[in-house]
């Protein structure tokens, strides 16, 4: 790994320095968090990688560094034509997150083109600003994981048409959720990916039966392979029941807080895991954003039988809303 710098170095602090802090909240781990590197001018990392999709992970611990308050640190972090973070504050991002957080970390997947050996990622202070970060974590991905080209087109929901991830798309997990299980960290895979209890985000007063199977056999697909979600996520579900008349009168739904002005990937995962046997025995709608995404899913239609998974992927996108704030992303799932 290289580093490059640029800009004067302000009299109160060098060009960049290398912080310890004596004291962390509650929920901060000691690594990575209790060192940082500040900013005062443009500052380039430089990591040494192949081509192909690159999994990029940034940890950020708001708390006074070298006598700099956690409020003067905004910054914008770039990675050659991609615009990571603009104006990124930290402190104001773990203090609007619930539920309630010290640190943040921010996740990105961003493709290193064939003509590439390396990946930068710049920070840029905003004026008057510094700018920091705890740690990195760069991890070469399996190629068509996210990025699938002109083979699968996805439905563009709301738009009557279909989007293409392609070797020049770049992404930001926002939320990668488990549902009806517990939050863990993946630990066999190359990324490490946190998934996060469902229950926070749940949206109404319908929250479904839930359930848990340890021992279920995953029966893992060339389409769906181990690597797109662990056997933790396809063993446990949230469902509407058996009742078709009670389901009738209710929905499952999601929501989830957003910047607009952007397109979202949504990727659904399934995995009939008990009762259900035939199609047409459990048919929904999906609905993303109050826009038909799929209408008459059938999971066992899809995959072809119970204890296989396989997931389906679609984009939406976020227009600003009327009063300027920032909006929010519904998922919701209609017998």
């Amino acid at each position: 790994m290289a580093e490059h710098g640029e800009g004067i170095q302000p009299p109160q602090i060098s060009r960049h320095s290398n912080p310890k802090l004596t004291s962390r909240g509650a929920s901060v781990e000691q690594v990575p968090f209790m060192t940082a590197r500040i900013f005062k001018s443009q500052f380039t990392y430089t990591f040494s990688v192949s081509p192909g999709p690159k999994f990029l992970r940034l940890y950020f611990y708001p708390s006074v560094y070298s006598g700099i308050n956690e409020s003067d640190f905004f910054f914008t972090v770039t990675s050659r034509v991609y615009t990571l973070l603009s104006n990124f504050s930290a402190s104001l991002n773990v203090a609007a997150m619930e539920p309630q957080v010290d640190s943040i970390v921010k996740e990105f997947i961003i493709n290193v083109w064939e003509n590439q050996t390396s990946l930068n990622i710049t920070f840029f202070p905003s004026p008057t600003f510094y700018a920091f970060a705890n740690a990195f974590e760069v991890c070469s991905m399996s190629n068509n994981l996210y990025f699938k080209g002109d083979s699968e087109p996805i439905p563009f929901v709301g738009a009557n048409d279909l989007f293409y991830v392609d070797n020049y798309t770049a992404l930001e997990t926002i939320y990668r959720l488990n549902v009806a299980g517990a939050s863990f960290e993946e630990r066999d895979t190359e990324m490490f990916p946190k998934w996060q209890d469902d229950s926070n985000y749940i949206f109404g007063a319908a929250d479904g039966l839930t359930w848990q199977g340890n021992d279920t056999d995953i029966l893992y697909t060339p389409a769906t392979p181990s690597n797109t979600a662990p056997t933790a996520v396809y063993s446990s579900r949230r469902s509407m029941g058996p009742v078709a008349s009670i389901n009738l009168n209710h929905n499952l739904s999601w929501f989830f807080p957003v910047d607009s002005g952007f397109n979202y990937l949504v990727r659904l995962h399934f995995c009939e895991i008990e009762y259900i046997k035939r199609v047409n025995e459990r048919v929904f709608d999906i609905f993303l954003n109050n826009e038909t995404a799929m209408g008459g899913a059938d999971v066992i239609a899809w995959s072809g039988g119970t204890g296989i998974p396989m997931d389906q992927d679609y984009v939406v996108y976020m227009t600003e809303p009327d009063d300027g704030n920032r909006g929010g992303k519904q998922a919701r799932l209609t017998p």
